[in-house]
């Protein structure tokens, strides 16, 4: 039953007046006459030399460029903005950026994320490409970890089908993490918060032969007792125990070649935080006790990864291979009636192995006319184990047959081949071309039950086109078509031979943008307008009867929006950023449900925006005060497809303040200082009408920090 037949006028409303401002703000930016003369990274603008933002070069497009000369919407985070915010999680980076949320979802495997209207189906494949260093991770169980010894993070929005190829199709996120150094250094840092919450960092890097091999080693540590009530049992829901290791070395063979190795190890050991049953009419209600699991929940993880990237940097061509492996292994125990009497137990084992091989060749950055071409494969393997046995009444599993078991079985072999070229028009205008074909084959056998076996090929040609115009140095005016593939993939078994099956999903993302600097540099932005046009949007859902997490397509969804991006400096030691994402989220078809239409898409945000500042105060020769303010609002979101069940806006505030010398630092800090809470995953009538599962986040925290370099 379609519960709203009304649009939302007064958002569309809101949005059309937001567009407008924005086109406005763009324009006269564009046209300030500072702008001819501004010269980014030089200051040449009177009185404005000292407090220029530094410049910051992105790889997006596969080769290194200026964040203003890339005709991409970007979200760009150097290291300095990542110390003084404190940021380490995937979540905490997308906090900052328009229109993406990043979220733990069910477990520490199972990301919850969306951007730009598009939210990740749980089971299924990420919106968004994730590389580190080159090396694009192979399955969403291995995104969220810790990147607590990164130098920098690129969040680029919209369709990257071209360059990054399937589940590109929301965006993708470029991590590169800190290099070896030709010197010895280091760092130790610890900090101490609320729920006694320890948290550990240290770093080591230095050459074994100096300019030739060159090594840096990296590992956290944190140990948590939780926020979150269990009321059944009285211990703490959220507990948890995290390490992460990770190794590289860089040999530097010549002049020319170069060779990168990495290695990761992490291990979780958290609450595994089930689900509480919750009714619609205390959906946004989070101080009463509705976390009444009887068991005490584990949710255990490591993760294996190593990878080598071989480059060569040539006159006239640049070559390189990036070769990775993964592993995950995961076991999630806890409840499955989440009530306090003892009914259902349930143990979800997840195991993924995958091997992948890119190749590039490209030409010279500075050439009039730059290619680049290349080729993907990945082999992947997954296991996906979920058994229900009944509780004996202890927490534990009862003899005798169990009250539901899936074991799956899936693999993944997948290749595709993609090509770019720009070609300088005029001096001050680009050309860009790009296409990419994936192909990806999958099958699915549940061991449980005979004749489960089936298999599909997943198949898109993801082409691109772009203009790109820089009347001047420090502006650029851009236009883009490009599409994006997200792949499909087979619910369990259990859910029924009929939704076995999910098609992949396709978008369509028409673009207009500018971005730039004025004032010498002082300030930059960045402005944009898209449509976004979905097929086979994938919709996820879980049913009691049978049990089941399954997949679904919407037909066709609509997302038009908007985003802004501006950095003042307008002093020295002070710098304010703002972000404001739009979206006016639709569905436009659905066979399964027509009296969806025109409803807004499940947890796409209508709205974000974000705004923080942070100011460094000398106090003597060698000491200074750093202080950061950071605060988001989001929009309400609904979870079904009938817009039945909503989570209002929401908004969080960070703080910190530190004392800061060359080799150490030591202060405060507090993120979510309200204590605001949300469902970071949930699911609109799972247990029937009205009776809801949510999984809540975590309340603020606060503590402690020190830090010491050398």
């Amino acid at each position: 039953m379609k519960l709203f037949e009304m649009k939302d006028r007064a958002h569309r409303t809101s949005l059309r007046r937001g567009v407008a401002a924005l086109l406005a703000a763009g324009t006269a930016l564009a046209g300030m006459p500072a702008l001819a003369q501004a010269d980014m990274g030089t200051g040449s603008a009177a009185g404005s030399g000292d407090y220029v933002l530094e410049e910051i070069t992105v790889t997006a497009r596969k080769r290194a460029e200026s964040l203003v000369e890339v005709p991409e919407a970007i979200t760009a985070f150097d290291e300095r903005r990542i110390e003084t915010a404190g940021l380490r999680s995937l979540g905490e980076f997308s906090a900052m950026t328009p229109n993406i949320n990043i979220n733990a979802g069910s477990g520490a495997g199972y990301p919850n994320i969306m951007v730009r209207g598009l939210a990740q189906a749980q089971g299924g494949e990420a919106p968004i490409a994730v590389v580190v260093d080159g090396v694009q991770i192979s399955q969403p169980a291995f995104i969220n970890r810790d990147y607590g010894d990164v130098a920098q993070v690129e969040v680029l929005r919209g369709p990257q089908g071209s360059l990054y190829g399937r589940n590109a199709i929301g965006g993708a996120i470029n991590i590169t993490t800190k290099q070896p150094t030709n010197e010895l250094s280091g760092m130790v840092k610890a900090s101490y918060g609320v729920a006694d919450t320890v948290t550990l960092d240290a770093s080591l890097s230095g050459p074994i032969v100096e300019d030739k091999v060159l090594f840096r080693l990296a590992g956290s540590y944190k140990d948590t007792d939780g926020r979150i009530t269990n009321q059944t049992s009285g211990l703490k829901a959220d507990y948890g125990e995290s390490s992460f290791a990770s190794g590289r070395l860089i040999f530097n063979l010549s002049e020319d070649w170069t060779l990168d190795l990495r290695g990761s190890y992490g291990k979780d050991k958290l609450g595994g935080l089930s689900a509480e049953v919750v009714n619609t009419a205390d959906w946004n209600d989070f101080k009463p006790g509705y976390f009444v699991n009887d068991p005490r929940q584990s949710d255990e993880r490591e993760i294996w990864d190593v990878s080598a990237k071989l480059d060569f940097e040539g006159d006239y061509l640049s070559f390189s291979s990036i070769t990775g492996f993964s592993k995950l292994d995961e076991l999630q125990k806890g409840d499955a009636d989440f009530m306090a009497a003892p009914m259902l137990l349930q143990h979800v084992e997840l195991g993924v192995e995958a091997f992948t091989q890119e190749v590039r060749l490209s030409s010279p950055s500075n050439d009039r006319f730059r290619w680049l071409v290349g080729a993907f494969y990945q082999n992947r393997d997954t296991t996906n184990f979920l058994d229900i046995p009944f509780d004996d009444g202890t927490g534990n599993p009862a003899p005798g047959p169990l009250a539901v078991s899936s074991h799956d079985v899936g693999t993944s072999k997948s290749w595709a081949g993609f090509g770019s070229a720009s070609y300088d028009i005029l001096p001050s205008l680009e050309l860009t071309v790009g296409a990419r074909y994936d192909e990806d084959k999958r099958t699915s056998i549940d061991e449980v039950f005979a004749n489960s076996d089936v298999a599909s090929t997943f198949t898109s040609f993801q082409p691109k086109v772009q203009m790109a115009w820089k009347p001047s140095r420090d502006l650029n005016l851009y236009a883009t078509y490009g599409e994006g593939f997200g792949s499909g993939g087979f619910n369990a078994y259990i859910a029924g031979p009929s939704a076995r099956r999910y098609d992949a999903q396709t978008a369509k993302n028409y673009e207009v943008g500018l971005k730039g600097a004025v004032l010498g540099g002082t300030v930059t932005y960045g402005a944009s307008l898209f449509q976004v046009d979905y097929d086979n949007q994938q919709l996820f859902f879980i049913i009691a009867n049978p049990p089941s997490q399954n997949i679904v397509n919407i037909d066709q969804t609509r997302v038009r929006g908007a985003e802004l991006e501006l950095t003042v400096r307008p002093a020295e030691g002070l710098q304010i950023a703002a972000g404001l994402g739009l979206t006016d989220p639709e569905i436009r078809a659905f066979a399964l449900d027509p009296s969806a239409v025109g409803n807004r898409t499940p947890q796409a945000t209508k709205y974000t925006f974000n705004l923080n500042g942070d100011y460094t105060m000398p106090l003597t020769a060698d000491l200074d005060l750093r202080a950061y303010a950071g605060y988001r609002r989001q929009s309400s979101v609904y979870w079904d497809a009938a817009n039945s069940l909503r989570t209002g806006p929401k908004d969080f505030v960070d703080l910190r303040l530190f004392l800061d010398t060359e080799s150490w630092s030591a202060g405060v800090f507090a993120k979510n200082i309200g204590n605001t809470q949300y469902p970071t995953q949930a699911a609109a009538h799972a247990l029937g009408p009205d009776m809801h599962l949510r999984i809540p986040s975590t309340r603020g925290v606060y503590g402690v920090e020190a830090s010491y370099r050398f």
